[in-house]
């Protein structure tokens, strides 16, 4: 019975992730047709796909992550808490204790991930962009003589995303 509460549990937050993501979807669909001349100059296209499926994409798995951490989480501490209150009240400072080390390194890894988060997104922009640009316009024919070359072109902006997602 536990069993199966805990997979209609996670069967909810993925549908509800997903739902965001498709509202998301939508509004920065509509958004972006409503765009004039001036504000499509503003953003390249590059940047445009990215932002529409890989960040929704992202918001998406927060979302279905936060849900469940907001769903068992609670259900987990409030069970040890009457556990530990029930065995030796005097350990309750220990919970307290591994509550502010968690919320700690969360902190710690919120404040160095970050700064990396947006290097990638401006490094998969310039990836996006270098494939449009390799990509629109080009002729069968003249892309199977082209292969070479766009290797080359396209190395570099890889080999930088390779690096930054592994550092």
């Amino acid at each position: 019975m536990e069993q199966w509460l805990q997979f209609q549990l996670l069967l909810l937050c993925d549908k509800v992730g997903a739902g965001v993501a498709r509202a998301l979807r939508k509004d920065v669909f509509e958004k972006v047709e409503s765009f004039s001349n001036e504000e499509f100059n503003h953003f390249s296209t590059a940047s445009l796909i990215t932002r529409t499926t890989n960040d929704i994409t992202q918001v998406q798995m927060v979302t279905m992550m936060l849900l469940r951490i907001v769903c068992f989480a609670p259900i987990i501490g409030i069970g040890a808490l009457i556990k530990v209150l029930k065995e030796s009240p005097s350990m309750t400072w220990i919970i307290a204790v591994v509550i502010l080390v968690i919320f700690g390194v969360m902190a710690v890894a919120f404040a160095v991930v970050m700064p990396k988060f947006k290097i990638i997104q401006n490094l998969i922009d310039r990836l996006n962009l270098t494939m449009r640009e390799n990509l629109s316009g080009m002729l069968v024919i003249r892309a199977l003589v082209m292969k070479n070359i766009v290797k080359i072109v396209l190395i570099k902006p890889i080999k930088m995303l390779k690096f930054k997602l592994i550092c």
